[in-house]
């Protein structure tokens, strides 16, 4: 069966300009964005590709992408499997959205190995990585002696990403950033997440929020919103991905400056 490759890719140009790409190194940024750009990629975001291709088509020895790997694996941005490569949050990068690519991503998933799919971290924040056949790079420690790899229970409870989220929102916003994560700020969290456990939605409200000027301070008052408000309840949420806060609204919203805004 034909895999569906994507031919076109959309890259914005605030790309450049992200808190985490600024702080890459030049041969990092060009491996960030080859392995979400390249050839093989596909609606899922799984696909496999040898290091061998990746050292000729970026010019890197196998020490340079070890070491990018390990850089990109450790920040969870993808995860390197036996020779397969998984976009971490890949829906925040494939906008390619409606029945006919749900089908072909189906499709897709099925000629993928089931361990691939399911690899994931152990905790959160990894710090552990194996290289194994000198070709793939593992971000944690699910390796045997026969080196088959372990993956989580799905039916144990999730861990909350507390540091993934922290660094979401300070690279992907202009809002006052997060420099420590209190009781009372992990407690909102945990309330959110357990209505949205998925970070590319945490991801999708944050490049939301930096798109409405009405929450950086362009309204009748000059408030500027915050990652306190923003998690303060269940509804500002769904108020900035519902629009609430466009242009066209901002006239009639009047602020309550100790939390909702009505």
């Amino acid at each position: 069966m034909e895999v569906a490759r994507i031919k076109t890719r959309i890259i914005y140009t605030k790309f450049w300009q992200d808190n985490y790409i600024s702080d890459l190194k030049a041969k990092e940024k060009l491996a960030f964005i080859y392995f979400i750009t390249n050839e093989k990629v596909n609606i899922c975001g799984i696909y496999e590709l040898p290091d061998k291709y990746i050292r000729l088509g970026l010019d890197l020895t196998v020490k340079e992408l070890d070491t990018i790997k390990e850089k990109l694996s450790t920040d969870n941005k993808f995860l390197f499997i036996d020779g397969w490569i998984k976009i971490v949050n890949f829906e925040f990068y494939n906008k390619f959205i409606g029945e006919k690519n749900e089908i072909a991503k189906e499709k897709e998933l099925a000629l993928i190995p089931a361990r691939i799919i399911e690899y994931q971290y152990p905790t959160p924040y990894p710090t552990d990585r194996v290289s194994l056949n000198g070709d793939t790079l593992n971000n944690h420690k699910p390796i045997t002696n026969n080196h088959k790899l372990i993956t989580i229970n799905p039916k144990s409870k999730p861990l909350i990403p507390f540091a993934e989220i922290q660094n979401l929102w300070n690279e992907k916003t202009e809002l006052a950033k997060i420099v420590a994560l209190s009781k009372t700020r992990k407690e909102k969290i945990k309330l959110r997440w357990e209505e949205h456990p998925d970070l590319s939605e945490w991801a999708t409200l944050f490049i939301t929020i930096t798109d409405i000027k009405f929450l950086h301070g362009e309204n009748e008052r000059n408030w500027r919103a915050d990652f306190d408000w923003v998690m303060s309840n269940d509804t500002n949420w769904l108020k900035i991905i519902e629009g609430k806060y466009t242009k066209q609204e901002q006239k009639k919203i009047i602020i309550d400056m100790t939390g909702d805004a009505e």
